[in-house]
Order: structure tokens, then C-alpha cells, then sequence
């Protein structure tokens, strides 16, 4: 492997962290043509060994992230997932994922629009934020970093209260686009691994510009130009910084999306504290 590709590789490792342990990758089933993710196992359909269920498996032999699992990843011989819950409740980001799962005949969803008004409330809270277009490029990843591992409850609080300033989730939440958060947990639950997320840069994907961090000077339209420049100059979030934010919110574990849904916003920017900087 080149060193341009070791030196990106590093730095995406950096930036994307979550169990490394672990790599979930997609696929079709062949005889339902459902699609899904599974952990990359060794064992995976050997006989008398493998069970398909692999968070009650007694046999799994996972295979770690690896450059090799990347450079398939970035050629688009592969899609990859991380799961952002570490083992002990803490994480290194939180992404929010918009997207138009349709609205039962009603009127569509805005993707663009919720995320870009989630980025910038995060923007005016101190919280660098960055969106990418999802690998459909029909949706819209909204990604926080950390510059150390938080705990999940807290990335989880803070996330919940600026989609609720930004009416992206409350009592009517069909009019948003918002659908999870990564990680979903506050912590683990004992049960498979938590959630997972589509890693960006997926080579088929970004040869058709999504999978790729958006440049806000375009309107969240076209992506940054020089991705790499991107990922070494990411902007981290302190956990002080979300400690700032819990304390002047009275936030606590176990946060859920209730209030400020779009055209009923109870917690609208204007009625909430601001927050010390």
C-alpha cells in the first residue's frame, strides 16, 4: 500500500473511532434480497460452527479493522459500518442521521433542511459539526467529535436538546426527517453491540459525491473539495463543553425526543437558556 493511502488511513482511523474489534459490513441476503449489516466472523457459515446470530454466537472469531478492510472499503469493494458504543458506555462521536423514509402519503421530508438546522444550532452552541450525504445520497449524516471518549449518555443529552432546538424532533415528529441517533444506547445493554453507522468514504459511493463531508459555503450541496484536509483539521467537542451545556439545561441520562417538533417547537431556540461560554 502507498504511504498516501497509510497516511489517510491513519487519519480516518483517527477521526472515525468506534470498536475496532469489530467490523460490521453490509450485505444481501441471496435468497430474500434483504439487505443488512453483519461483524466480519472467520467462522461465518461454517458448518456445525456457525448460527447466524451473532450476538448469541458461542463460536465468533471477529475480525479486527484492518488497512487492508479500509482500502477495500475506499475502492468500493466493500461497505463498512463502525459501532460507536464502546464497551464501557463512553464513545469518540455522535452522528444524527435525517433522512425521507416517507410520510404515509403526506407531505415529504426535508433532509437537507433539518440537518442544516441542526448543524447550525450545534454551530451556535460551541459544538463543530460536519453533515455528509448518506451512501443512497438521499439522506444526511450529521457528525459531532470528540477529542477523547465521553460518555454515551452525555453525547446522547446534548445531541437530543439541540434536535429539539432546531424542531427536529417533539410531538409531531413525522414532520422531521430525523431518525436515530449513533449510538441509539447510553450505554451497553448486555446485547449485541449497539448500533452501527455506514463509515463515509465508500469508493462507489463518493464517485457519486455522497459519502462525503459537505461544504457549508454550498449550501450543504457539494462537497468540501480536498476531503483529506478536512478530516486533519476536524474541530473536537470537550466534554466540558458538553458538561457546559447539561448543566445550563438540566439535562440527564436517558434523554428522549419529546418537545420542539417542527410547527409546534415548545423549545424553541429563543425559549431555551443560554448557555455560559
Amino acid at each position: 500500500m502507498s504511504q498516501d493511502f497509510s497516511e489517510f488511513a491513519a487519519l480516518f482511523r483517527q477521526v472515525f473511532r468506534g470498536r475496532e474489534d469489530k467490523v460490521p459490513r453490509y450485505y444481501v441476503a441471496k435468497k430474500t434480497g434483504r439487505p443488512g449489516y453483519s461483524p466480519i466472523c472467520s467462522n461465518r457459515f461454517k458448518e456445525g460452527v456457525c448460527r447466524l446470530q451473532c450476538w448469541s454466537c458461542p463460536n465468533p472469531s471477529y475480525v479486527p479493522l484492518s488497512d487492508h478492510l479500509l482500502s477495500q472499503h475506499f475502492t468500493g469493494k466493500e461497505i463498512l459500518g463502525v459501532y460507536p458504543l464502546l464497551p464501557d458506555g463512553n464513545c469518540w462521536f455522535i452522528a444524527a442521521d435525517f433522512d425521507d423514509h416517507g410520510n404515509n402519503g403526506g407531505p415529504p421530508r426535508d433532509p437537507l433542511r433539518d440537518a442544516t438546522e441542526f448543524h447550525a444550532c450545534c454551530e451556535a452552541r460551541g459544538i463543530p459539526c460536519y453533515l455528509e450525504r448518506s451512501k443512497s445520497g438521499k439522506g444526511l449524516h450529521a457528525w459531532i467529535f470528540f477529542d477523547a471518549p465521553v460518555p454515551a449518555w452525555k453525547a446522547r443529552a446534548v445531541a437530543f436538546a439541540m434536535l429539539r432546538e432546531a424542531g427536529a424532533i417533539g410531538e409531531d415528529q413525522q414532520l422531521s426527517s430525523f431518525d436515530r441517533l449513533f449510538p441509539n444506547q447510553d450505554k451497553p445493554s448486555g446485547k449485541g453491540f449497539g448500533n452501527l453507522i455506514a463509515l463515509p468514504y465508500q469508493g462507489k459511493a463518493a464517485e457519486q459525491n455522497h459519502t462525503l463531508f459537505l461544504d457549508p459555503d454550498s449550501g450543504f450541496k457539494t462537497p468540501f473539495p480536498y476531503q483529506p484536509e478536512i478530516l486533519r483539521t476536524i474541530q473536537r467537542t470537550t466534554e466540558a463543553d458538553l458538561d457546559r451545556i447539561i448543566e445550563a439545561w438540566a439535562l440527564k441520562a436517558g434523554a428522549k425526543p419529546s418537545g420542539g417538533a417542527r410547527g409546534h417547537r415548545l423549545t424553541a431556540i429563543w425559549m431555551l437558556p443560554a448557555v455560559p461560554s
